[in-house]
């Protein structure tokens, strides 16, 4: 297996991961000491509060990275044009197969099975955990502009320098970049203008950065490199500090509240490039059983959702401590995506399509 070749691996393995680690965050959400979340259990423990905190940290905003990393993938091998048809197709359908089917079988089951307590006919049924495909399907079209912008001489010798500064300078280069384009659409008055009630401009301004960047440094591999550099002793510092801001300083206004923010979008970063580099050390070779996660990890993430809500509840009443209950729901959850996946999606043309957009 030849350089390139382990990188994306390494890439693809990292995308399943933090895929799964979303059955891990959705769970602790219903153990976590005061959470507000779809199901809440009266068992809690506040270590979950600190695990929720730490993955949600970089698990979006690395999506986001990878997202773009692969449309630039795509992007080199077809064009603009097919980039596009192929990521439409593979985010639309199942986005809208899981959003009308599988997400009101998710409302029944919270309901108790009482059809009069779902959300009425004719009105959308909630996107609960699919918002993330809604923003990455409005976001694909910026990738012509940002391919224009980086083949232009002074764009593409600024990101090119980027690649061979100190890597904190590079980190704080995208911190301000990040601040930057989500200061501009709050400045706009326009930053919670709701598009059809699926999602607004500031939401999709936070998650824009991490795709621009993804795409930029599959172009640019010094770059992605420099990006992978960051020592150990400051991701260990980002991982102890981040989770310590969420939990612990929850809302902050005025300039504190923007120092606070801008602290939080560099340990993203930090983190983000962390998990690359672990995934890259790690995975460098496949194997059949992470070749079988990889393959299954777009299935365990529309179908880990409703997985995770059932087993909370049928789980709730039993007198067990938090932690088993965690660990029963998140090993089932896995269990039964992975196996749903391979015996079931993977092998029937028509779920095939309709939860993974592949037409074979």
């Amino acid at each position: 297996m030849n350089q390139r070749s382990q990188r994306e691996w390494s890439l693809d393995a990292a995308r399943a991961t933090l895929l799964v680690l979303g059955i891990v965050l959705h769970t602790g959400n219903i153990y976590a000491v005061g959470s507000g979340w779809l199901v809440k259990d009266s068992e809690s423990n506040a270590a979950f509060n600190w695990l929720v905190a730490f993955i949600h940290i970089f698990r979006v905003p690395g999506f986001f990275w990878l997202s773009g990393f692969f449309c630039g993938l795509t992007y080199a091998k077809v064009g603009f044009v097919r980039t596009l048809k192929d990521r439409y197709l593979r985010l639309g359908v199942p986005l809208l197969f899981t959003w009308v089917v599988i997400n009101r079988v998710q409302e029944f089951v919270m309901a108790g099975g009482d059809w009069t307590a779902l959300t009425p006919w004719g009105q959308l049924t909630p996107l609960y955990h699919l918002w993330f495909l809604v923003d990455l399907a409005v976001m694909l079209p910026s990738i012509g502009l940002v391919k224009v912008a980086f083949d232009g001489m002074l764009f593409s010798a600024v990101f090119r320098y980027l690649g061979a500064v100190h890597w904190f300078f590079l980190m704080l280069f995208l911190t301000v970049f990040s601040m930057g384009i989500s200061l501009l659409v709050r400045v706009s008055g326009l930053g919670y203008f709701d598009l059809m009630g699926l999602t607004t401009l500031f939401r999709l301004a936070n998650g824009l950065p991490y795709f621009i960047a993804g795409f930029l440094m599959f172009n640019l591999p010094s770059l992605r490199q420099k990006y992978y550099s960051v020592p150990i002793p400051a991701i260990i510092f980002a991982a102890i500090l981040g989770p310590m801001l969420e939990v612990l300083l929850p809302r902050l206004n005025g300039m504190e509240g923007e120092l606070k923010n801008s602290a939080n979008i560099l340990i993203v970063w930090v983190l983000i490039a962390a998990v690359l580099r672990l995934c890259q050390v790690l995975f460098r070779n496949g194997s059949r059983s992470l070749g079988l996660v990889v393959a299954a990890s777009y299935s365990i993430y529309l179908l880990h959702h409703v997985c995770v809500i059932a087993l909370g509840l049928a789980v709730m009443h039993l007198g067990l401590p938090a932690w088993i209950k965690f660990l029963f729901v998140c090993t089932f959850t896995f269990s039964l995506t992975v196996l749903a996946h391979h015996f079931l999606i993977a092998r029937i043309g028509a779920l095939r399509f309709l939860l993974n957009g592949r037409m074979k």
